[in-house]
């Protein structure tokens, strides 16, 4: 069977990302997945509900077995999230207060809902965001960037130690 290339996993993400658009416009909301797709294209999808972060560490646990399991080339996830701008000063003591409290980002008054599709391969990590717009069932103002850290990073590839 043959593999699939790059241009390949562009398509992928991009169909993935549109079909996130047309699920939000239809139901209003998005039901967390995660999407593995193997050297050959196929493709396991996943449900991953959670409700605490204890449930979202058993899951991604699950999700990197998978990923070894079926050697993924990419993985996406599709979910809504909480952030909240934090300066590159502010980011550690913000983990910090994390670990400490349990704090999460939806504990803070200036957060702002979003809806996130995180697509990584062994080499790169994007997170793409949009705005929530509820009252029209959209996502707008798209922001991407390169994926920097969190619990849904690095999932094909090791965490490299910045220090």
């Amino acid at each position: 069977m043959k593999n699939i290339t790059t241009t390949d996993l562009h398509k992928i993400k991009e169909s993935l990302l549109e079909s996130m658009k047309i699920n939000f416009k239809n139901n209003g909301k998005l039901f967390p997945v995660v999407f593995i797709i193997a050297p050959d294209g196929e493709m396991t999808v996943i449900g991953t509900p959670y409700t605490s972060q204890e449930e979202k560490n058993l899951m991604m646990g699950m999700v990197r077995s998978k990923c070894k399991e079926v050697d993924a080339i990419a993985v996406c996830i599709v979910n809504e999230a909480w952030i909240r701008k934090v300066t590159p000063e502010e980011y550690k003591k913000f983990q910090e207060e994390f670990a400490k409290t349990g704090k999460r980002i939806s504990g803070y008054d200036d957060k702002k809902e979003v809806a996130l599709m995180m697509f990584e391969t062994k080499l790169t990590g994007e997170t793409i965001a949009f705005d929530i717009d509820r009252s029209n069932n959209e996502l707008i103002n798209k922001i991407s960037a390169r994926t920097e850290g969190g619990d849904f990073s690095h999932i094909l590839s090791p965490i490299i130690n910045k220090n």
